[in-house]
């Protein structure tokens, strides 16, 4: 499921000053959609999971990192892939992904949250669109309390001297100030450079007999 498209995810969702956002800690919620809603849990560090994540392991275990795919907006956590998965190999598994991560974040929940967690496997769950989530230092969101556009600002990384360079570490919630912003560092629901082909599409369908 689309992270733009899914309006569930960010009434769980809360500012984390290293990676940008994550899930609420210590949450047991059940969220309301077209299906007719699902279940989520989260431990104290804020990842969906029933479990802590304890470093050391007792038997098969598996890590995940990736977006929405592979958090599973809209189903519970024991029906996600990554559980499944667990299950059929009889490994614990400890899923890190955040919905509407970049591949540049997840790298940093692993180096904060998973560098010393025992792991006889690691999957990284790409999403083609992380690209353009990983050249940008905002996502245009859409804010809990007043479901106004705003932006979630996020770390990202640039190649200097060959060497892969974190930028807009020290993050600070977005303050509502679209002034100051460089519209080039932010990744918008609609790209700026197809929003006339979107108006166009729009208005085919809308004229659609």
């Amino acid at each position: 499921m689309s992270d733009h498209n899914n309006k569930t995810h960010r009434q769980i969702i809360t500012f984390n000053k290293d990676i940008g956002h994550s899930y609420v800690p210590n949450l047991n919620a059940r969220l309301l959609d077209d299906q007719g809603g699902y279940f989520i849990k989260t431990n104290s560090q804020g990842f969906r999971s029933d479990n802590e994540f304890l470093k050391m392991k007792s038997g098969r275990r598996i890590l995940f990192f990736g977006d929405s795919n592979t958090a599973a907006d809209g189903v519970c956590n024991q029906d996600r892939y990554s559980d499944l998965i667990g299950k059929y190999f009889q490994a614990e598994v400890f899923n890190f992904a955040i919905s509407g991560t970049g591949t540049d974040q997840q790298y940093l929940i692993w180096e904060k949250y998973a560098k010393e967690v025992e792991a006889d496997l690691i999957v990284i769950g790409v999403l083609v669109e992380n690209i353009e989530r990983n050249k940008v230092a905002y996502r245009e969101t859409i804010s809990n309390l007043t479901k106004d556009k705003t932006l979630t600002a996020k770390p990202f990384f640039k190649i200097e001297n060959q060497k892969l360079i974190l930028k807009n570490a020290h993050l600070k919630p977005f303050d509502g100030n679209f002034k100051k912003i460089d519209r080039n560092d932010v990744q918008w629901f609609i790209p700026e450079s197809q929003r006339f082909l979107y108006k166009t599409i729009n208005l085919l369908r809308k004229n659609v007999i």
